[in-house]
């Protein structure tokens, strides 16, 4: 998600990120073009990170569906070995706490990639993507400086 806004700091950072998998012996060149989309990073490289993100995440959703569908049927399990007392049905209030949980998610994930992405985004990938020049100051994202 990094490559989306396709600023400066988007640029350089999917070039370097790419150029770390130049360097696999006999299949580098061959897996960095082909995320390239041609010989450097540009638009087809963000529709096919864009894909890729499209595509996994539609693939999560039918082992997620599958894994709950199969959790609540047969129930988890109890490591403690403890007989459960009075067993409650699965389908009233677990599946409106899973739907305000998500609810909740949703809204959270919504806001923060609309109108608080500002909030987290860095000030120099507010700068249009320019191969010719590099940004003035490269410093790591916030979620990867060591805080004391």
């Amino acid at each position: 998600g990094y490559v989306f806004p396709w600023g400066q700091m988007s640029f350089w950072g999917a070039t370097v990120i790419i150029n770390l998998l130049s360097v696999i012996p006999l299949i580098g060149d061959t897996l960095t073009n082909a995320l390239w989309g041609g010989y450097s990073v540009g638009v087809p490289t963000v529709v096919r990170f864009f894909s890729f993100h499209y595509l996994v995440s539609l693939a999560c959703l039918p082992v997620i569906l599958v894994h709950m569908g199969l959790l609540h049927r047969g129930g988890s399990s109890n490591p403690a070995g403890a007989a459960v007392v009075s067993p409650s049905t699965f389908h009233p209030h677990a599946s409106i706490m899973d739907l305000a949980f998500f609810g909740g998610i949703l809204f959270i994930v919504s806001y923060l990639a609309t109108a608080g992405a500002h909030l987290i985004a860095c000030s120099d990938n507010k700068i249009p993507a320019n191969p010719m020049e590099t940004p003035v100051s490269i410093e790591p994202e916030g979620y990867f400086s060591v805080r004391k």
